[in-house]
């Protein structure tokens, strides 16, 4: 048997929520949940036997749940997209037909920078690097 607290509804980031909530009841937390049958509330389960004072820190978490704020995994999914997109607006033509025309040494060491760059956009839209200069 298990425990339920309601709170009243408001905007949340799930993830995140879950995570604050387990941070502040550790194991004794077992989930939320949203419904339907219960408009304007949002329930928090725990395990039975949850010490009140368990159950007070998860509300009071819940209470300054920021929906805004990301989880890394977040985070790390909204780089990667931003990589893509910067990947899919990268003048490869241009590039392509500027090397080409490359004669000297001072006109390819920035071409080759620019590849450089990439090559990182590349692996940081796989998700296989994780700081935001290459140059980390």
């Amino acid at each position: 048997m298990s425990m339920t607290v309601e709170v009243p509804t408001k905007i949340v980031n799930p993830p995140a929520l879950s995570a604050e909530l387990q941070a502040a009841a550790g194991a004794s937390y077992e989930g939320w949940s949203q419904g339907k049958k219960w408009p304007g509330v949002i329930r928090l389960h725990f395990a039975d036997g949850t010490a009140q004072t368990k159950i007070n820190a998860a509300t009071l978490a819940y209470a300054n749940h920021d929906p805004n704020v990301l989880t890394t995994a977040q985070q790390q999914d909204a780089a990667q997209d931003t990589a893509r997109t910067q990947l899919s607006q990268t003048d490869f033509d241009t590039w392509k037909t500027n090397f080409a025309a490359a004669t000297t040494l001072a006109q390819i060491k920035p071409l080759v920078a620019q590849l450089a760059r990439v090559v990182w956009m590349i692996a940081k839209s796989q998700g296989l690097v994780t700081s935001d200069d290459p140059g980390e």
